[in-house]
């Protein structure tokens, strides 16, 4: 975590959080999708994957794709913005 000032504010800020969404369509059409905080490791991405591979083939018209998503965000001292 980096810290930074700005305009007063002692800001941190967080390294980029990493998330996988899993999105399951059964003949074409959205069938449905984990949720992007479900999955953030590799490790877990690839152990729901090959749940999801056994569960929902292919040959019954499934299909299985998975996106890679980054969002980062910073955590800021209240107490100092209220002073300002």
């Amino acid at each position: 975590m980096m810290e930074q000032e700005k305009n007063g504010w002692n800001i941190r800020h967080k390294e980029e959080n990493i998330m996988y969404e899993i999105n399951i369509s059964l003949h074409g059409q959205h069938f449905f999708a984990t949720h992007e905080r479900s999955i953030v490791s590799e490790r877990k991405l690839k152990e729901v994957y090959m749940v999801f591979k056994e569960k929902f083939p292919e040959a019954e018209g499934y299909e299985i794709s998975v996106t890679y998503w980054t969002r980062s965000g910073r955590e800021i001292n209240m107490e100092e913005i209220k002073e300002a």
